[in-house]
Formats: structure tokens, C-alpha cells, sequence
């Protein structure tokens, strides 16, 4: 697996650095030896690579259970489609520690690791564009769409119709808070891994649809949403 792993002055690798030392630094290791090259590569090494096959077989995560397998920290070292889902795993069960409906927010989020709540932000919509991937379901679903451009106003004005069973069917995916919570869902009932398989199908999807819908390709568009729905955990 590559790791999608920042530079070291980018404010990613800030929050990857926060959350390792003000959360779960090891006893046993000293800020010293996680400075050098050889002892933050080893932490990778460590919980990355031996620890995410053992975390994507759990399935009713609960937060303890995460961060003592899987610390939170690395999920901003992930690949793409991983880490959204893995941040949306973890969204949930912080919201479900704290008795609200998940997924968490961004201030809880920010607030019980104690990183920076503008960073966070910026992290999922542009790091995981995870508010751009869902573009052309807000076309579809003819929602509005922040600062739109020329580029989406192309989308719209080559927007096919849909049936109404694949209209119920996005409106899972309008917002992203409802797209972490359905991830989380799929971890809870099923497993992580299944739910990382969902989102791999979630991203291609919705990117081959955006593709679709400016090609002007119904049947296309239609044939990949059934896919969804005909793969998606119930």
C-alpha cells in the first residue's frame, strides 16, 4: 500500500504530528527518536502497514477499540478512498461515544484530538475533495452548489432525467455528512472493509458519472448508478 504521506510543512502533516503527540505517542518512545527519519517511518511501519488488515475485519466499531488498533493520527497518512473511509469510521464512533447522531463534526472531531479545527477542514474538502465528489449528485438531485462555475453549469445544462428509485437512492449521498455516515453504517453492520470497498466503488462511480453526464450518455449514467445500488450493503 502507497502512503499518502505530505510534505513535512504542510498543514496535513501537522495534523498527523498533533494527534501522534498530544494523543498517542507511545511511553515507550521519546519525541527524540520519532524525529528522526528512522523513528517516524518505524511508527508508520508499525501502525499502518502490520495494523490495517487487523482493523479492516472488525465490524460495530467502538472508539476504544479504533484507536487501540488503529490510531487516529494515521488516517492522515492513508490513501484517498481509504481515509475517507477510515475518517468516517472514526466520525462515527466519536459520535457515538458522545451520544449524538453520527458522524461527528468537525469542532468534535477537532475539539477531542485537539488539532486545529481550520485544518481539519481543509483536510476533507481538499485533501479528500470529498465536497467535490459529490458534485454531480447535487447535479443530478438539482441541489445548489457552492461557488459554482462555468464547469458545473455545463453539468446542469446537460443533466439527464432519472427514475424516482435512483433519485431516493442518491439523495444517501447529498451532503457529505450523510456520505460518512452511510460508510460508517456499512463498518458497523458489516465491516470496515467492507465499507472501504464501498467507497472505492462510490469515488470511481461518481467519477465516471460526472464523465457520463457531460457526454450526454444517459443509459451510462443509469447503468452506473443501478451498479451502486445493486452493490450497495444494505
Amino acid at each position: 500500500m502507497d502512503l499518502d504521506i505530505p510534505g513535512k510543512h504542510t498543514r496535513y502533516y501537522k495534523l498527523f504530528r498533533e494527534v501522534l503527540f498530544n494523543y498517542y505517542l507511545p511511553p515507550v518512545l521519546g519525541r527524540g527518536y520519532i524525529n528522526t527519519t528512522d523513528g517516524f517511518l518505524s511508527i508508520i511501519k508499525w501502525l499502518i502497514t502490520e495494523r490495517l488488515n487487523e482493523i479492516s475485519s472488525l465490524s460495530c466499531p467502538v472508539l476504544e477499540d479504533l484507536e487501540a488498533i488503529f490510531p487516529f493520527a494515521f488516517v492522515f497518512l492513508l490513501p484517498r478512498k481509504k481515509a475517507i473511509t477510515m475518517y468516517a469510521v472514526y466520525a462515527g464512533a466519536l459520535a457515538e461515544k458522545e451520544n449524538t447522531k453520527p458522524p461527528a463534526d468537525f469542532n468534535m472531531v477537532a475539539s477531542y484530538y485537539h488539532i486545529s479545527e481550520e485544518d481539519l477542514i481543509a483536510y476533507v474538502k481538499y485533501r479528500l475533495f470529498l465536497y467535490k465528489m459529490l458534485v454531480p449528485i447535487r447535479v443530478l438531485l438539482n441541489l445548489p452548489i457552492a461557488n459554482e462555475d462555468d464547469s458545473i453549469r455545463e453539468l446542469r445544462r446537460k443533466m439527464p432525467s432519472l427514475p424516482a428509485y435512483q433519485i431516493d437512492f442518491l439523495q444517501k449521498f447529498s451532503t457529505p455528512s450523510k456520505l460518512l455516515y452511510e460508510l460508517y453504517r456499512i463498518s458497523k453492520e458489516r465491516t470496515i472493509n467492507d465499507a472501504i470497498d464501498y467507497c472505492y466503488k462510490i469515488v470511481h462511480g461518481f467519477d465516471a458519472i460526472t464523465k457520463y453526464i457531460r457526454q450526454r450518455e444517459r443509459n451510462l449514467v443509469v447503468k452506473r448508478i443501478d451498479y451502486l445500488i445493486r452493490n450497495y450493503p444494505e
